[in-house]
C-alpha cells in the first residue's frame, strides 16, 4: 500500500497539484454483525470491524491503508477455559486480537489508525468522503495533526448514503392527507414511496449531469442549484415552465418530460407508451398525484 501512495503522489506531481502529498480518500467501516445494537449490552453488537482507506485521486481507485480491530482470539479462549489467567490482547502467545475485549469499536479509532499509516509517510489527508456517520473523517484529521497541528479534514457526502437519505426522508414525510391518491392509508403509502424513490433517482440524475456539463465545478454547479431545485418542485406541481431552462433532466415539451422519462412515474408494463385510453391503474394513480400536487400548489 505504501507504493501506491506513491504511485497516488507521483500522478498528482504530473498533474501539476501545488501540494501533491494532500489527497483525496474515502473511508468507510464494515462489522461481524448484522444488527446495530444489542438487546444485551451497549455499544455495536459485532466482535471485529474493518476500515478501508481508498484513494479519490486517480481512477486506479488504490487500497492505501486499512485497519482491523479484532477482539477474537480463539487460543484466550481456550487457555481461560482451562483455568489460565491470561489476557487478550497480546497476554499470550499467537494471541489474534488487537483491542480489548470490552473495547468499543468506532470508525473514528480506525480511520485514525488508516491516517496515522498516511502521515508516516508524509501524506495529508484533505478532503475525507464518508457515509452519515462521519467520525472516520475525524479519526483522520486526528492523525493529521502530527504533521500538522491546525490541519482540517472537509468531510465530503458519499451520494449513494446521501441518496438512502433523501428516500427515507420524503418517505417518511407528513404530507397533506389529499397530496397522493388511493382509497387506503396503504394505498397512498405505496404511492408515496414510488415518489420517493423517484425524487431520490432525479436528484442523482440532476447531479451527475451539472457534475458532467460542468466538468466538476463545484462554485458553478452550487449557482444553479437554487434554480434546479425551484424548476423541480414546480415540475412535481405539474408546472414544467422552468423546466426547459433549469430542470436539467426534463425538457417541459408534451412528448419528452420528465413524467414520460421517469422508470418510476411512467411505468406501464401493460400498455405500449402511446396507448392513452388504456393506462393501467399504477399511471393513472400517478397522473392523479401530479394533478392534486398542482391544485395544492395553487392554494
Amino acid at each position: 500500500m505504501s507504493e501506491k501512495t506513491k504511485l497516488v503522489v507521483e500522478a498528482n506531481t504530473l498533474r501539476g497539484d501545488e501540494s501533491p502529498s494532500t489527497i483525496g480518500l474515502a473511508v468507510d467501516g464494515r462489522y461481524n454483525s448484522t444488527t446495530f445494537g444489542s438487546a444485551k449490552k451497549p455499544g455495536l453488537n459485532a466482535s471485529q470491524g474493518i476500515s478501508l482507506g481508498i484513494e479519490t485521486c486517480t481512477p486506479k481507485k488504490y487500497i492505501l491503508g486499512r485497519a482491523l480491530h479484532n477482539k477474537l482470539c480463539w487460543t484466550g479462549a481456550w487457555l481461560r477455559g482451562k483455568g489460565y489467567d491470561v489476557k487478550c490482547p497480546g497476554g499470550h502467545p499467537d494471541c489474534t486480537a488487537n483491542i480489548e475485549r470490552h473495547d468499543g469499536l468506532s470508525e473514528y479509532a480506525m480511520g485514525k489508525d488508516i491516517g496515522d499509516q498516511l502521515t508516516s509517510q508524509g501524506v495529508l489527508i484533505r478532503y475525507a468522503t464518508t457515509d452519515g456517520d462521519g467520525t472516520g473523517a475525524k479519526g483522520l484529521e486526528e492523525a493529521m495533526k502530527a504533521l500538522h497541528p491546525m490541519w482540517k479534514v472537509e468531510r465530503l457526502a458519499d451520494p449513494t448514503h446521501v441518496g438512502r437519505a433523501l428516500f427515507r426522508k420524503c418517505n417518511s414525510a407528513k404530507f397533506s392527507e389529499s397530496m397522493f391518491p388511493g382509497r387506503t392509508r396503504q394505498m397512498r403509502a405505496h404511492v408515496q414511496k414510488i415518489f420517493s424513490q423517484d425524487l431520490k433517482a432525479r436528484s442523482s440524475l440532476v447531479f451527475k449531469s451539472l457534475m458532467k456539463t460542468h466538468k466538476g465545478d463545484i462554485d458553478t454547479i452550487t449557482s444553479l442549484l437554487p434554480s434546479v431545485l425551484d424548476a423541480t418542485v414546480s415540475c412535481y406541481a405539474g408546472d414544467c415552465a422552468k423546466c426547459k431552462q433549469h430542470s436539467v433532466v426534463c425538457s417541459g415539451d408534451d412528448g419528452d418530460n420528465w413524467w414520460l422519462r421517469s422508470m418510476f412515474l411512467s411505468s406501464e408494463p401493460d400498455t405500449s407508451p402511446s396507448d392513452d385510453t388504456r393506462r393501467p391503474e399504477f399511471t393513472i394513480k400517478l397522473l392523479k398525484m401530479r394533478d392534486s400536487a398542482q391544485k395544492l400548489s395553487h392554494q
